[in-house]
């Protein structure tokens, strides 16, 4: 949003919240749009009512300034509940002014009637933001200009440790694109913005010195995890959702979950970037970046797939699986024919694999990498849309595309189709 929709929109909702929540008056039976007792050149207005009150919500649609008249009777009493303060009828008609492109309220109850609970405070608020003109906010658009977050550094290594691998250091042609199905046209704020660019974009597009790093053979799976537990006997604050498809039955509350045998070797999935990353702590690792998770499958030769060209490649990924229940995801070493030129296992199709985090100043939002195993089933393609699941569940199953996976809370980020594995410095 430019500055001046938001500061719009932050308006209205204050007049709508308070209305319609405390007072009822947006919801109630009396509801007349465009009465004819309000009048402008360019204002228009819409009429509630709900027992002896009413209220009057204006709009200006031109750029212009108007005085919007509303022809008024005899014993009742009228206020500005945009910019505050009480209205005097005069010959029958109340005015107040309306700001090119911008809003009006007024409140009215028969003579001597007691003001609602909570208006005094409610009309202070509007009056302290309408003291500054809408006009004063920029009506010009422009990205928002996102930070990566620093993954923060490890003590460097002589050798990787047994369940890691080294990949060499060198130079490397980043290219990669979002699956988000909006947002062709640049810039317009879709997508990430990494050091080297200079707004958010879904394409990437860099050739980068990439110093030598270890990454995980495999995801980490679910023993992993169970092991991190046991030494820290880390519980999160809030558990909705945290290892769900762990044995929780005989879990007392704040205890943690039982990993079921057939799990371990599974990728460990219901966990929180905050999470993921407080394991890779734990070990004196970091989560990978974006490119060195794709460099680390990839190599150099500009493969669409860890194991080569060909997506169908046997052995090479799990089957997709499609329903209402969460995903199984296949044991992390089932697949060894998918293996990149480094080693690297499990890269794609499994797990999406949490890699950097982006943020802006309203927004945070991690790259996910590898697709996952689940895929919604969908009717044949109808309407001229085609296949349903490309705009309701994209993948990135080829080493040339990625997902962004907006971050609210731990609770929210645990998902069956979300794993991912570590890296360290050397």
């Amino acid at each position: 949003m430019v500055q001046r929709d938001a500061e719009l929109l932050r308006r209205v909702a204050t007049i709508q919240r308070f209305f319609g929540r405390a007072l009822e008056l947006l919801t109630a039976p009396g509801f007349e749009p465009f009465p004819r007792e309000v009048n402008g050149s360019s204002a228009y207005g819409t009429r509630f009512s709900r027992g002896t009150m009413l209220l009057y919500t204006l709009v200006n649609l031109a750029s212009g300034d108007d005085v919007a008249t509303i022809n008024v009777s005899a014993g009742w009493a009228f206020r500005d509940c945009y910019r505050g303060g009480e209205l005097l009828p005069s010959r029958g008609v109340v005015k107040t002014k309306v700001e090119g492109r911008g809003i009006g309220c007024v409140f009215a109850q028969p003579l001597g009637a007691n003001l609602p609970r909570g208006y005094n405070r409610f009309e202070n608020a509007t009056a302290s933001l309408a003291l500054t003109p809408l006009s004063s906010f920029s009506s010009n658009w422009s990205p928002l200009q996102q930070t990566l977050i620093d993954p923060g550094t490890t003590t460097p290594r002589a050798a990787p440790e047994a369940d890691m691998v080294r990949i060499p250091g060198g130079s490397f042609h980043f290219v990669s694109r979002g699956v988000e199905v909006e947002g062709d046209a640049e810039p317009n704020g879709v997508g990430e913005q990494y050091p080297w660019e200079s707004h958010p974009s879904r394409a990437h597009d860099k050739v980068l010195n990439i110093s030598a790093f270890d990454i995980s053979r495999y995801p980490i799976t679910a023993a992993q995890y169970s092991e991190f537990l046991n030494a820290t006997g880390f519980v999160p604050n809030e558990s909705t959702r945290w290892l769900h498809n762990w044995n929780w039955t005989a879990a007392p509350p704040g205890a943690q979950p039982h990993l079921p045998s057939e799990a371990r070797k599974q990728p460990v999935t219901f966990v929180s970037l905050a999470e993921a990353r407080g394991y890779c702590a734990w070990r004196g690792l970091r989560l990978p970046h974006s490119y060195e998770w794709q460099y680390a499958a990839q190599s150099t030769d500009s493969r669409p797939y860890p194991w080569g060209t060909k997506s169908s490649s046997v052995g090479t990924k799990p089957a997709p699986v499609s329903g209402h229940e969460d995903p199984i995801p296949a044991d992390v070493d089932a697949h060894p024919a998918g293996a990149s030129p480094f080693g690297v296992q499990d890269l794609v199709g499994n797990v999406w694999q949490y890699t950097d985090e982006f943020q802006d100043a309203h927004t945070r939002s991690c790259v996910l990498r590898g697709g996952s195993r689940y895929h919604i089933a969908c009717r044949p393609p109808q309407f001229g849309i085609g296949n349903y699941r490309n705009w309701y569940n994209p993948q990135a199953k080829t080493l040339f595309e990625h997902g962004k996976y907006l971050l609210m809370d731990d609770s929210y980020e645990r998902a069956a189709t979300i794993g991912f594995r570590c890296a360290a410095d050397v």
